[in-house]
């Protein structure tokens, strides 16, 4: 899935570089002296912390479609790294954000002795507020971690969810409503190989004006946060889709059961589509391209792409 993101991890570098020089204020310090100078309006609030340094704080100020970053350099301030972002709305006023909240959640976060660094962050989009953390590994890398991400408060995490599981796909179509704020789908689709699969949203508008499509990739064996989002542009929104409820889920699922066991084979199977028409969907069962090549080079033989189509109430 490519990375657009509000709170990209591989910001979180940079962003720390930016504060990492900040000394003297604590963490209401250090965002008061921002806030005084800069404005008290923000899209996002970021706090970091590495090795022994105290509560780290970057505040994002919406610019265009992405969020400027600034933090503290010797009591200067000291602009930062632009990240792309995805469904930004208007911003806030500082109090909005929850710093204690961000402070308690790197604390936690550095107690596991692989984490040296940890950040947390919210930031505003236009479902509510969301928040992430991140583990910031020994060997550099940072891993987001799935039990803080959420929106308004509330858990928003997509389920370990193997696409034959209709309980599992529904509670993943309930959150992806919730984060986007759509209630349909126009396309599921799995690829075995990748231990995945994705769902794209019917389109949906922008705040800047516009529409995007909304996309996220969930994976079958470990849960996985709902943020950064991913809403790509549109020029012309519309067309079939289909409801992100349980009976669709349920009818997704057992498709998926019955493609598998149809008798294709499991070896020449690599994905199956889901793709919303005018009742309910179309379903197509990927089969790996070099066999079918060599299937025709050998036998002469042309092999189709199994597909049917499923109604929905």
């Amino acid at each position: 899935m490519p990375l657009k993101p509000f709170l990209a991890t591989a910001l979180a570098a940079s962003a720390l570089g930016l504060a990492a020089c900040s000394s003297g204020p604590d963490a209401r310090g250090q965002l008061d002296a921002l806030v005084e100078e800069l404005g008290d309006e923000l899209i996002a609030l970021r706090v970091n912390s590495i090795n022994d340094s105290g509560p780290l704080v970057t505040i994002g100020k919406k610019e265009g479609e992405g969020i400027r970053w600034y933090g503290l350099s010797q009591g200067e301030i000291d602009e930062g790294t632009t990240s792309v972002a995805g469904l930004l709305a208007q911003p806030r006023p500082a109090d909005s954000f929850d710093l204690d909240a961000l402070i308690a959640r790197i604390d936690a976060i550095r107690a596991d002795p692989e984490c040296p660094g940890a950040s947390a962050q919210e930031v505003i989009i236009d479902t509510g507020i969301a928040a992430t953390a991140s583990c910031d590994e020994h060997s550099g890398a940072s891993t987001s971690l799935s039990e803080y991400a959420t929106l308004d408060g509330e858990p928003a995490v997509y389920p370990a969810a193997p696409l034959d599981d209709p309980q599992a796909v529904a509670e993943a179509m309930a959150v992806f409503a919730r984060v986007y704020g759509i209630d349909s789908a126009v396309m599921v689709s799995m690829t075995d190989d990748l231990g995945a699969w994705t769902m794209s949203g019917a389109p949906r508008p922008m705040a800047e004006g516009g529409s995007c499509s909304p996309s996220v990739q969930i994976f079958t064996g470990a849960p996985t946060p709902a943020f950064p989002v991913i809403c790509d542009p549109v020029e012309a929104p519309g067309g079939p889709s289909f409801p992100l409820t349980p009976s669709t889920a349920e009818a997704i699922a057992q498709t998926a059961t019955e493609i598998r066991g149809s008798g294709i084979d499991e070896g020449l199977l690599i994905g199956i589509d889901f793709t919303a028409n005018d009742t309910g969907f179309t379903w197509t069962a990927r089969l790996d391209p070099m066999a079918k090549i060599q299937s025709l080079t050998k036998d002469n033989v042309v092999v189709i792409n199994p597909s049917g189509s499923v109604d929905l109430p």
